[in-house]
């Protein structure tokens, strides 16, 4: 059976990100179309290993700061030059858009790659952000995610509200 890397992204702001990012995460490792180990995950490749959320006191220095923030940036970069696709566990709702998902969705949808948002089996009627919506090839569910074969990701039009 054939496998692609993923490129692992996620919000990690508060719990309910947390929790959905770890449900996610553990789709993509049962899943025999991932080629887990040698998908990128983000948190896993930040800069010298360094989790800024627990170190916040470095980026005080301003160049640990400057060279935290271009190499985190590069790795990440990299790694969604490297993958196959895309997925991005997300919740829905306005208080929650992580501009930098929102980004990493456009730099793979500009390269062509395709993207899929995962969201909580829960948030499946909440309205989402037009361009997270409609810059992903599919927008699914958790539920609908676990066996999903990541080697034929097809455009699948979201059709519910977007704001």
């Amino acid at each position: 059976m054939s496998k692609v890397k993923v490129y692992c992204a996620c919000s990690w702001f508060d719990q309910e990100q947390t929790k959905h990012m770890k449900n996610v995460y553990k789709a993509l490792k049962e899943n025999k179309t991932c080629d887990w180990d040698n998908s990128y995950r983000p948190l896993d490749h930040q800069y010298k290993g360094i989790a800024v959320d627990e170190n916040p006191e470095f980026l005080d220095d301003e160049y640990q700061r400057a060279a935290w923030i271009a190499n985190t940036y590069k790795n990440d970069i990299s790694g969604i030059i490297n993958s196959n696709v895309g997925v991005f566990a997300y919740v829905p709702g306005q208080e929650t858009i992580d501009d930098g998902m929102a980004f990493e969705l456009g730099y793979m949808t500009a390269m062509g790659k395709p993207t899929i948002v995962v969201i909580p089996d829960d948030k499946g009627q909440e309205p989402m952000n037009l361009m997270i919506a409609e810059g992903a090839t599919q927008v699914v569910t958790l539920s609908e995610f676990h066996n999903m074969d990541l080697t034929k990701v097809f455009n699948k039009p979201f059709d519910k509200v977007v704001f």
